[in-house]
């Protein structure tokens, strides 16, 4: 099964980091999504250009209206993903584990991927 390792960063936060500090975090990082890609787990990966370069859409009165950015209530914005080919998300898990910026206050999210949108609804109760 495919899973999603979603990684959120304050890139205010980041951005203060010493540039050595992201400079090992970079290649930490780099390292580990070789390491996957050699043992056949990382389906893909990317790092998204910051924030303020996206734009958000929402629909008013029934048309798409283009926002800048994502603003989110949070100062966290999605950063970047994997997306790795596991037995089980115990395992994707192990692996979100390793991600180098957990060490800087980064959170990372570990989602299963779904196989069409029937599985998007929640659990049955």
């Amino acid at each position: 099964m495919q899973y999603a390792i979603l990684i959120h960063m304050d890139e205010q936060a980041f951005d203060r980091l010493p540039q050595a500090e992201r400079q090992r975090l970079k290649t930490e990082t780099d390292e580990l999504v070789a390491e996957l890609s050699s043992t056949g787990k990382l389906v893909s990966a990317a790092v998204l250009r910051g924030a303020w370069t996206g734009r958000s859409l929402r629909q008013s009165a029934g048309k798409p209206v283009v926002i800048d950015g994502p603003f989110t209530e949070t100062k966290e914005v999605l950063a970047g993903f994997q997306l790795v080919d596991c037995a089980s998300i115990e395992e994707a898990l192990g692996i979100a584990q390793r991600f180098p910026g957990l060490s800087q206050g980064m959170r990372v999210e570990v989602r299963p991927v779904a196989d069409s949108c029937a599985e998007l609804r929640g659990p049955q109760r």
